[in-house]
């Protein structure tokens, strides 16, 4: 938290403990558990106060407090039947199905396929990745080059729009007889462009 800060922007903490070996008994594959505190001497269960229940929008302490998940990968019996279940599959079997929709995995897929290849195969990709980091950077340098060009033909052009301008209008203050020093003045031409009108 920032200082100052209120603790309604706390974060609540998730723990998610991922473990290949025998923990304990049950038939389960995810175990959840919540933080809740109990009275040492009254044995009374901490509540929040209705204040605090509408300040956190909650009904809860175990809510604000940290969770913790348990994923027994071992015992996972291969059915995937949610999000959660594709990710415990990649995790125990390394493989992420082509139907799997779970957040994130499309990334990991990704990185499993790298990961899977053989030396010769990873060091042929890091080439290309790296290729496509220069390629990227050369046109990205293109691009600037080129908007530095359009920027300065457009610069020239104003330039010389506002040049042209300005001899049409010392070519009429010639025309009705202005003194050379004020048409200079008026235009910014030097008395002897000004002359060669």
């Amino acid at each position: 938290m920032k200082k100052s800060e209120s603790y309604s922007n706390v974060k609540k903490v998730i723990s998610i403990s991922i473990v290949y070996f025998e923990l304990g008994e049950g038939s389960d594959y995810v175990y959840r558990g919540t933080t809740n505190f109990l009275g040492i001497h009254n044995h009374d269960k901490l509540k929040l106060s209705e204040k605090q229940a509408n300040l956190f929008k909650i009904s809860e302490t175990n809510q604000i407090f940290p969770e913790y998940y348990l994923l027994k990968i071992e015992s996972f019996d291969n059915e995937t039947k949610d999000g959660l279940d594709e990710w415990i599959n990649f995790l125990k079997n390394e493989e992420i199905k082509d139907n799997f929709k779970a957040k994130g995995l499309i990334e990991a897929k990704e990185k499993l396929d790298v990961m899977k290849l053989l030396p010769d195969e990873h060091a042929a990709y890091n080439r290309y990745i790296e290729n496509l980091h220069y390629k990227a950077s050369m046109l990205e340098t293109e691009m600037f080059l080129l908007n530095e060009k359009i920027r300065k033909a457009t610069e020239e052009a104003k330039m010389e729009a506002k040049k042209e301008r300005d001899i049409e209008i010392a070519k009429n203050l010639k025309e009705l007889v202005f003194e050379i020093e004020k048409i200079s003045k008026a235009t910014g031409l030097s008395i002897q462009e000004i002359e060669k009108i």
